[in-house]
This record gives structure tokens, C-alpha cells and sequence, in this order.
């Protein structure tokens, strides 16, 4: 549960969204291609008239003002636009479904190979290849038009899942703990030679007294 904390708002958002319409592409692909060209034409429309807003409140200050009004009257435009031709713009759907299934492929790909970068567990590493690959194969089968439209929602819902298992998955396996290295083994002390019987037989010995000789007794009577 912690690690869903650690995710960003806009991650879970963006996750959630995808396979909302993942889902409903699935059951009503004609709805769901109009629904998103109408939010795509109501969010256009509420980012320019919050530009008009931050144009009209910074025209108050001296000087020239940023291209507010310009670029908020261009968002409310193409707001209309696209409620105009949502025809057009529903086909277009499809396609940013499509790039959505391998932006989420080229960023796993990534994550992947940055973990065995940074030597994670080469189990940890597989498993986020793995499911790259998972989405790798929706996404192939889309592009050569193989299942229509439930592969391509199941395509969808699985990129949204894997990005967020993506986001959850990657500080885990940093993380992890790495397996202690093997001591190096120690060179074996040498076996300290034994002396042999014929060793001990040979060994010169010392003299046994210190005695003078008789050319000493014959000098010490002179």
C-alpha cells in the first residue's frame, strides 16, 4: 500500500483513464471514440478560457503581457473544432490509443534496462522485461489489425496496468536486498614438515664437554 502512495497523482490518473476507455472500447467502440473527442474538445475548452482568465488578471500589471488572450481564443477554437468533427476526430483516437500502448513500452524498456544497470536482482529485472514484452505483443497485433477492437482494449487496459506496475516495481528492486558476496576463500596454511628418522639420526651434536686434550695437559706441565 505504501508503494501506491509513492506514485504520482497524475500517473494513477492517466492509468485509471486508459483503462476506462480500454474497457469501453471493448463493449462500445463507436461511443468511446465520440466520448473522447468530446472530453478531448471540453478539456480544450476549459484550458483556454483559464488562459483568457491569466491573460485578463496579468494585463492589470505594467508591461507586456504573455500571449494569454491569443492562445486561449486558439484552445476554444479547436474546442469547437473537434465537437464540429468528431467524426474525424474519434478515427483519431484510435491512433493516440495506439501510441499510448508504446509510450508505455519504450518506458519499460527503459526501466528494464536500467535496473540491470544499477546490478537489481536479475529475477526482478526478467520480470519487468516480461511485462514489456506482454505489451509488446497487444501492441504488434494492433498494428497488423489482428482481434479489432477487443484487442486493442486489452491492449490498452494492459498498458495502463503495466505502467503503474511499472512505477511500483522499479523502487522495489532498487531497494531490494542484494545477496552478500562469498568470502574469499583463504589460502591453506603449508603443513610443517616432519622430520624424518634419518634427520634426527644425522644431526651433528655438539660436543659433549668442554675437556682439554692431551697436547693441553702436556703444555700445562711445561
Amino acid at each position: 500500500m505504501d508503494h501506491l502512495n509513492q506514485i504520482k497523482a497524475s500517473t494513477k490518473i492517466c492509468a485509471a483513464a486508459a483503462a476506462v476507455i480500454g474497457l469501453l472500447y471493448m463493449i462500445v467502440p463507436a461511443f468511446t471514440r465520440t466520448l473522447i473527442a468530446i472530453v478531448a474538445a471540453a478539456l480544450l475548452i476549459y484550458l483556454g478560457v483559464m488562459k483568457l482568465m491569466a491573460y485578463f488578471k496579468a494585463s492589470r500589471n505594467p508591461g507586456l503581457p504573455e500571449l494569454d488572450l491569443a492562445l486561449g481564443g486558439f484552445l476554444i477554437i479547436a474546442g469547437i473544432i473537434f465537437i464540429i468533427y468528431r467524426g474525424t476526430v474519434s478515427s483519431i483516437a484510435i491512433l493516440a490509443m495506439i501510441l499510448v500502448m508504446w509510450l508505455v513500452i519504450c518506458e519499460i524498456v527503459q526501466r528494464t534496462y536500467d535496473l540491470y544497470r544499477l546490478h537489481a536482482p536479475l529475477q526482478n529485472v526478467g520480470i519487468l522485461g516480461g511485462s514489456a514484452l506482454l505489451v509488446l505483443i497487444f501492441a504488434i497485433l494492433v498494428l497488423c489489425r489482428v482481434g479489432g477492437n477487443v484487442v486493442l482494449g486489452l491492449g490498452v487496459i494492459l498498458a495502463a496496468v503495466a505502467a503503474i506496475f511499472c512505477e511500483i516495481w522499479v523502487p522495489m528492486s532498487l531497494n531490494a536486498p542484494q545477496a552478500p558476496a562469498a568470502a574469499p576463500a583463504q589460502p591453506a596454511a603449508p603443513a610443517s614438515p616432519s622430520a624424518s628418522v634419518e634427520e634426527i639420526l644425522n644431526v651433528d651434536a655438539a660436543p659433549a664437554d668442554d675437556a682439554p686434550d692431551a697436547a693441553d695437559l702436556d703444555d700445562l706441565q711445561k
